[in-house]
C-alpha cells in the first residue's frame, strides 16, 4: 500500500473516531440538560424562597418561591438590588458587606432581616441562610429566605401575656390532673411563702403538713368539680409555709389540650386575708365590706342570671351617674343602650352556660374621653355549688397600656440603636446595656453588668479629666465629650460620649445614661486625610469644580456645568428646581443631610459640611463632600445658600480597603493575629451558653522554614507560604477558621468538633499534605510541621489561654521529633501543663 492511501486511511480512522467523541459529548449534554431540568424542579418544590447571588451581590436565579413570595415576575428579580429594593432601610444594612465577606470565605450564616417587596415597598420579617456553593464551575452565595412574619407576631403576643401573668398581683398556677404543679407565677409563690420555685411539687404535698388539711384531702372531689364544669371558684383557707393561714378566693378552671380534652388545671388565687386583727373583726361587719368595695378603684358588681344587679360599688354608680338603690334591682336593658346592653348580656350569657371565667379588654366612653379597661367576669355559686350570679370586676387600665407601649417602644429603640448605650446607678455600677455596647466594647451584657464603668478606662487622660467629668455629671449636668477607651482586647478607641443624669422623683440623680459612638475610624481617617482634603478643597474652589447657588426665596438652584458632569449629565439635562439634587440622593442620607442643611440655614451651626451619597447616570451611588455657608437678609431670615460638591468615592473605597487590611495577612489573605483573637473570643463565649459546644486551636509551624529562607530566597519562601496555605484550606471545613499567626506559624480554629479525634485527624491530613512536596521554580520542597492542639474547655476565659497551651503542645511536638505526630495539650491555668502524646 503506497504512503497516500496510508495516510487516506489513518485520516477516515481519526475522522470516525471524532465523530463517536461528537456523539458522547451530545449525549452527556443531554444528561447534564436533563439533570438540570430536574433541579430546577426540585429547587422550584422548596418551601423557602432562594436566591443564587454572584460574588459581587447580582442576582443570578430564583426559585418560584421567591417570586410569589416577593411578588415579582422572573426578569424583574434578576433587575432589582438586593441592598436597594429587597431589604428594609430599617436593616443594619452597613453589617451586610462584614457578613458577606465571612460568607465568601467559606462561613454559613444565619440571621433574621427585614425584607420589602420592591413593587408595593411592604416590609416582612425573614430569616435568612447564607452559604458560599459552586454551581457549574462557578463560586456563588446561595440565600435561603423563610418568611417569619407570622412567628415573630406570634412571639410578640406570647411575651405580652406572659408578662401579664408574671405580674399580675393575684397567685395564678397550672397543676397537671394529678396535681403536680407546672407553673406558678411570683404572686403565687410569695403567697405560699416560697422563695424558690414550686415546679415538680404536688398540691397534696404541698399542704402536706398543713393543719389545715381540707385542700388536699378534697383534691379529687374538687378536680371532679372543675372537670364537670370547666371551672369552679369558692373561698378556702390556706396555710403557708411557715405555718400562718390566711383566706383566699380561689377560681379553677380546666385547660385543653388539642382535642379539646382536659390537660391542666389553672387556678387564680387571691388573697382575702386582714392584715391585722382590728381589720378581721371589722371585715365580719358587712358595712366594712360595702365599704371596701365602695371605695375599690375598679368598678365591681354582681349579676343574677337573669341580669338584674345585686350589687355595685360606688365606682358603677358614679360611671352610671346614680345612686347604688336605684341601680340594685335593674337589668343592662334598664340602664344602657341597647348595644352595650347587648355586649354585657353575651358576655354574662357566656359564663353562664360554659361556667368559666372570662377576662377581655374593652373600650369604654366616659363623657368627651374614651378609656380602656379590663374586665373580669366569673361565675358565682352558692353553698350547693348551682350557679346563681355573675360577677364583674372592671378595671382602668388606660394608663398602665400607655405607659406599656412607651416603656416598650423606648426599649426596642434602645437596643435596637446603633449607638452604644449605657445605664449607671448614682456611683457608676452598669446595670444596663445594649447590644451595640457590647459590640463596641468587646463585653457581653453578663460581662458588664454589676461592674463600674471604669472598667472601660485607658489611662490615656489624665486625673483632672475624670475629676472634671465626674463633677460635670453629678451636678446634673450634661457632660459631651471625646474621650478615649480600652476595649476587652486590650486595644484603644475613641467615643464620641454624651453623658446625662437622670432624676428622681424627689429631684436627686438615681441613674446616668451615656450615649457611646465609635469614631475611631473617623478621627484616624480625619488625621490622615486632613492636609489633602484642605488642599483639594482649594483647588476644587480654584476651578469652580461642582459648584451650586440655591436662592431660598425663589426656591431655585444654579448647577455648574461641573457639578452636573460629576453625576454623569450634560448641561441641558438638569434644570435649577431643587428636586434635581434632592430625588437622587441615597435614601438612607436623604434625612441626614437635610437636617444638616435646615440647620444650617436657620443658624444653628456656622458653616454647612456634609459627607454623604447621591445616584450617578449610570445607576450607582457616588460619595460626596458638600460644603456650603448661608446668606441672611435684614430681618434674619435666610435668603441664598451656596457651596460646593466634590467626589469623594476613591477615598471612601480606600478607607474600606484600609479597614480590610487591618484584619488580614498581605502575603496570604488570610485573617491576621488580630481577627484570629476575635473569632477565638467568640467561640470562648459560645461555650459558656452551649454546654455541648466543643471546638480546637490547632498551632502549626513550618520546621527549619529560615532555612529555606536563607538558602533559596524569601521570593521562593512567600511563594512556598502562598502554596502550603493552599494545601492547608483544603483540609479543612468551611466552618473552620485558619490564620497567619506570623512569619512560618499558622493558628486554626476547628468549630463544632465531636472529640478530640476530629482534631488529630485534620492535623495528619495537613501533615500529610505537606510531605507531598512543593515545586517552585525549578525546586522541588519538601517540608513538615510542628503541631500543638489545645481543646476547648470551660475554664478558658481569654484566647491568650488557650493559645499558650498550643504552644506548650507545639514545642512538646518539636522536642518529640519534627515531623512527628501532633501533641495534645489539656487546659491548665496555674501549675505545669500535662501533656499526652496522640
Amino acid at each position: 500500500m503506497s504512503d497516500d492511501a496510508i495516510l487516506i486511511a489513518q485520516i477516515k480512522e481519526e475522522h470516525a473516531a471524532q465523530r463517536q467523541r461528537i456523539a458522547e459529548l451530545e449525549q452527556q449534554i443531554a444528561q447534564l440538560k436533563g439533570i438540570e431540568a430536574d433541579l430546577r424542579v426540585i429547587l422550584n418544590s422548596v418551601y423557602d424562597a432562594i436566591f443564587v447571588h454572584a460574588l459581587d451581590g447580582r442576582v443570578l436565579d430564583v426559585n418560584d418561591k421567591m417570586l410569589d413570595m416577593y411578588r415579582v415576575d422572573r426578569e424583574q428579580a434578576l433587575t432589582f438590588s438586593i441592598l436597594d429594593d429587597y431589604s428594609s432601610p430599617d436593616n443594619p444594612l452597613d453589617e451586610l458587606p462584614e457578613r458577606w465577606h465571612r460568607v465568601i470565605a467559606g462561613e454559613e450564616l444565619c440571621f433574621e432581616w427585614k425584607a420589602r417587596r420592591p413593587l408595593d415597598n411592604t416590609i416582612f420579617d425573614v430569616e435568612v441562610s447564607l452559604r458560599r456553593m459552586t454551581l457549574q464551575q462557578q463560586v456563588c452565595i446561595i440565600a435561603t429566605i423563610r418568611d417569619i412574619s407570622t412567628r415573630k407576631q406570634a412571639e410578640e403576643r406570647l411575651k405580652t401575656f406572659f408578662t401579664l401573668v408574671e405580674h399580675a398581683p393575684d397567685g395564678i398556677g397550672v397543676a397537671s390532673l394529678d396535681g403536680t404543679i407546672t407553673y406558678a407565677n411570683p404572686a403565687y409563690r410569695t403567697m405560699m411563702g416560697y422563695n424558690g420555685s414550686l415546679l415538680g411539687m404536688n398540691l397534696q404535698q404541698l399542704y402536706a403538713e398543713s393543719p389545715l388539711n381540707e385542700w388536699s384531702l378534697s383534691f379529687q372531689q374538687t378536680l371532679n368539680r372543675v372537670l364537670q364544669h370547666g371551672s369552679w371558684c369558692a373561698a378556702m383557707t390556706y396555710c403557708r409555709k411557715d405555718g400562718t393561714t390566711f383566706v383566699g378566693q380561689f377560681s379553677a378552671m380546666t385547660i385543653p389540650n388539642r382535642d379539646g380534652q382536659p390537660a391542666a388545671v389553672a387556678g387564680i388565687v387571691r388573697d382575702m386575708t386582714p392584715q391585722n386583727t382590728m381589720e378581721a373583726a371589722l371585715l365580719k361587719s358587712q358595712s366594712l365590706l360595702q365599704s371596701v368595695i365602695d371605695h375599690a378603684p375598679s368598678a365591681i358588681s354582681v349579676r343574677d342570671t337573669e341580669g338584674r344587679y345585686i350589687l355595685v360599688n360606688q365606682t358603677v354608680a358614679r360611671g352610671l351617674n346614680r345612686p347604688p338603690e336605684e341601680i340594685i334591682g335593674k337589668t343592662q336593658a334598664e340602664l344602657f343602650d341597647s348595644e352595650i346592653a347587648m355586649t354585657v348580656q353575651r358576655y354574662d350569657q357566656q359564663v353562664i352556660e360554659t361556667g368559666k371565667p372570662i377576662s377581655f379588654e374593652r373600650l369604654m366612653p366616659s363623657g368627651d374621653r374614651v378609656y380602656a379597661q379590663l374586665v373580669t367576669k366569673f361565675p358565682i355559686y352558692d353553698s350547693h355549688g348551682r350557679l346563681y350570679a355573675v360577677g364583674g370586676i372592671g378595671t382602668d387600665i388606660t394608663n398602665s397600656k400607655q405607659a406599656e407601649q412607651q416603656l416598650l417602644l423606648l426599649s426596642t429603640a434602645l437596643q435596637a440603636a446603633a449607638n452604644g448605650v449605657v445605664i449607671t446607678d448614682n456611683r457608676g455600677n452598669i446595670i444596663w446595656v445594649n447590644h451595640a455596647f457590647t459590640q463596641l466594647t468587646g463585653y457581653t451584657d453578663k460581662e458588664a453588668i454589676g461592674r463600674h464603668s471604669n472598667l472601660l478606662k485607658s489611662n490615656i487622660h489624665d486625673a483632672a479629666f475624670y475629676k472634671t467629668l465626674w463633677q460635670t455629671i453629678t451636678s446634673g449636668r450634661v457632660w459631651h465629650g471625646e474621650i478615649t477607651n480600652r476595649h476587652k482586647h486590650g486595644h484603644l478607641y475613641i467615643e464620641d460620649m454624651t453623658i446625662t443624669p437622670v432624676h428622681n422623683d424627689s429631684g436627686h440623680i438615681s441613674h446616668f445614661v451615656a450615649i457611646k459612638q465609635d469614631i475611631t475610624a473617623r478621627k484616624r481617617s480625619e488625621r490622615a486625610l486632613q492636609q489633602s482634603e484642605e488642599r483639594y478643597a482649594l483647588a476644587v474652589r480654584g476651578a469652580n469644580d461642582g459648584l451650586w447657588d440655591w436662592d431660598v426665596r425663589t426656591n431655585r438652584i444654579y448647577f455648574s456645568p461641573r457639578w452636573k458632569a460629576i453625576l454623569g449629565y450634560a448641561e441641558h439635562e438638569i434644570s435649577t428646581r431643587p428636586a434635581e439634587w434632592f430625588r437622587r440622593v441615597h435614601p438612607d442620607d436623604y434625612a441626614e443631610l437635610d437636617y444638616r442643611i435646615t440647620n444650617h440655614l436657620y443658624g444653628d451651626t456656622p458653616h454647612f459640611k456634609h459627607e454623604y451619597r447621591i445616584r450617578h447616570r449610570d445607576g450607582s451611588y457616588r460619595w460626596m463632600l458638600c460644603r456650603g455657608i448661608a446668606v441672611h437678609g435684614d430681618d434674619g431670615q435666610p435668603t441664598r445658600l451656596a457651596g460646593s460638591q466634590s467626589d469623594i468615592t476613591a477615598r471612601k473605597d480606600y478607607e474600606a480597603l484600609l479597614q480590610y487590611h487591618a484584619w488580614h495577612d498581605g502575603l496570604t489573605g488570610l485573617p491576621n493575629r488580630t481577627y484570629f483573637d476575635h473569632v477565638l473570643q467568640q467561640a470562648i463565649a459560645q461555650i459558656q451558653q452551649e454546654a455541648t459546644y466543643r471546638f480546637a486551636v490547632i498551632l502549626l509551624d513550618i520546621d527549619r522554614f529560615s532555612l529555606i529562607n536563607d538558602s533559596l530566597g524569601h521570593l521562593v519562601g512567600d511563594q512556598l507560604l502562598q502554596q502550603i496555605v493552599n494545601r492547608m484550606q483544603h483540609c479543612l471545613g468551611s466552618q473552620d477558621t485558619l490564620a497567619r499567626f506570623g512569619g512560618d506559624e499558622f493558628t486554626i480554629l476547628l468549630d463544632r468538633i465531636v472529640d478530640v479525634s476530629d482534631a488529630t485527624r485534620a492535623a495528619d491530613a495537613i501533615q500529610r499534605a505537606l510531605g507531598k512536596g512543593f515545586a517552585i521554580e525549578e525546586h522541588h520542597i519538601v517540608v513538615s510541621a510542628s503541631i500543638g492542639i489545645a481543646l476547648s474547655n470551660a475554664n478558658y476565659r481569654n484566647p491568650s489561654e488557650l493559645l499558650r497551651d498550643a504552644d506548650i503542645a507545639m514545642y512538646r511536638a518539636k522536642e518529640l521529633g519534627r515531623a512527628g505526630m501532633p501533641s495534645l495539650t489539656p487546659p491548665c491555668t496555674s501549675g505545669p501543663c500535662a501533656d499526652c502524646r496522640l
